[in-house]
C-alpha cells in the first residue's frame, strides 16, 4: 500500500528517538540523590533533561527539514505556472487582424479561439494555484498541531522525571515546580518558513489574497 503523503505528520503517532525513558520519577530520585541537577542562574537542569530536549530539538529539526524538501517541488511547479501566466497575460488579446475577406475572418477566427483557450488555461492555472496554496496552508496547519502534542510528549516526560528529583531534593524550595525547557531555533525552521513565505508571496500576488 501507498503511504499517504505526509504520514510523518499524524500527531498520532509520535516516535522520538531518545524521548521514551522507563521509570522516569525513579530515575529523577537517583539524578537528585546523585547531584545530577545544576543551576543556570535561576533555571535548573540535568544531564537527563539537557539529552531529552536534544532529541527533540534534533527529531523536530529532521522534520521541518523533511517538510521543507516536500514543499521544493510544489514551489517549483507554482513558479512555472505562473511564468506560463505571466506569459499569457503579456499578450492578453492580441490585435485582431484588419479587413473583412475571408483571410481576415479566418485569422479572427483564429485569434478568438486562441484567446479562448488561453483564458481556460489561465484558469486552470489560478486553480491550481489555489490549490497548492491550500494544500501547504494543511502542511502547516499539520506541523503546528505535530509540535504541539510532540511537546506535550516530552513535557510530560520530563514533568514525571522532575516530581522524582523535587522528592529527593532536600532543597526543592529552592527548586521551580517545572524546569525551563530551551528549545532550539533551528536552521531546518527558518528554511521551511522561508520557503512556505516565498510560495504564499508568489500565489498571493497573483490570487490577490
Amino acid at each position: 500500500m501507498k503511504r499517504k503523503k505526509y504520514y510523518y505528520l499524524d500527531p498520532v503517532i509520535i516516535r522520538i528517538p531518545g524521548i521514551k525513558t522507563l521509570f522516569e520519577k525513579s530515575v529523577g530520585k537517583r539524578d537528585a540523590r546523585q547531584n545530577q541537577v545544576c543551576s543556570n542562574g535561576e533555571v535548573h537542569t540535568t544531564p537527563f533533561i539537557d539529552a531529552k530536549v536534544n532529541s527533540y530539538n534534533a527529531h523536530i529539526e529532521k522534520l521541518l527539514l523533511k517538510t521543507t524538501n516536500e514543499l521544493a517541488p510544489m514551489i517549483q511547479e507554482a513558479n512555472s505556472l505562473l511564468v506560463e501566466y505571466s506569459l499569457m497575460e503579456s499578450h492578453k488579446g492580441g490585435e485582431l487582424p484588419e479587413g473583412c475577406g475571408e483571410e481576415a475572418q479566418r485569422q479572427k477566427a483564429a485569434v478568438a479561439a486562441n484567446y479562448a483557450l488561453e483564458e481556460r488555461r489561465k484558469e486552470e492555472i489560478l486553480k491550481r494555484l489555489a490549490k497548492i496554496r491550500t494544500e501547504s496552508d494543511i502542511v502547516d496547519e499539520m506541523l503546528v498541531h505535530y509540535q504541539e502534542r510532540a511537546e506535550r510528549l516530552l513535557n510530560s516526560r520530563i514533568c514525571r522525571y522532575w516530581s522524582g528529583v523535587l522528592c529527593q531534593n532536600p532543597d526543592k524550595d529552592k527548586l521551580e515546580n517545572f524546569p525551563k525547557i530551551k528549545y532550539q531555533d533551528s536552521p531546518g525552521r527558518k528554511a521551511y518558513v522561508t520557503n512556505k513565505e516565498k510560495l504564499h508571496t508568489m500565489i498571493d500576488r497573483v490570487l490577490n489574497l
